[in-house]
């Protein structure tokens, strides 16, 4: 197969046996456009999937900004203000209402040790029917 695509590719540069020396055949032509399509369908998966990663990734970065954020905010907070919370609702990637994101912390006393809490701030989200999260945990002195 390869080597009759050759034998085809060859009729292009060199002159015909027909003594028609710049015509191309229909076969010629046909393996030409069906070369290229493929060629075409592969860039485009590639395509495709190269964009479905920059999303997924875009998600992923917006997730772990969101759960720093919370951290953080805890952190300042007085220590025994820190408790177990959720926001109302949904967040977009900004931190404000109304996007994909759900956001919750569970806050574990004297973990790791005494007069410390570990916080594990979850971000949540779910896209064409899959959900994801992300995880980031901290601990908190007092």
């Amino acid at each position: 197969m390869i080597l009759a695509v050759i034998r085809k590719l060859g009729r292009i540069v060199m002159p015909s046996r027909s003594g028609n020396p710049g015509g191309f055949s229909l076969v010629d032509v046909l393996v030409g456009l069906v070369l290229l399509a493929l060629a075409l369908m592969f860039g485009l998966q590639v395509s495709i999937a190269s964009s479905r990663v920059t999303q997924s990734n875009m998600y992923v970065s917006s997730a772990a900004n969101l759960a720093e954020v919370k951290l953080e905010e805890l952190r300042n907070l007085d220590y025994n203000l820190v408790l177990d919370g959720a926001d109302g609702g949904t967040l977009n990637d900004l931190g404000e209402a109304g996007g994909i994101f759900t956001r919750s912390w569970t806050v574990v006393e004297d973990s790791p040790d005494t007069d410390l809490k570990e916080v594990t701030v979850v971000v949540s989200w779910d896209r064409m029917g899959q959900t994801s999260s992300f995880d980031l945990t901290g601990v908190i002195a007092q």
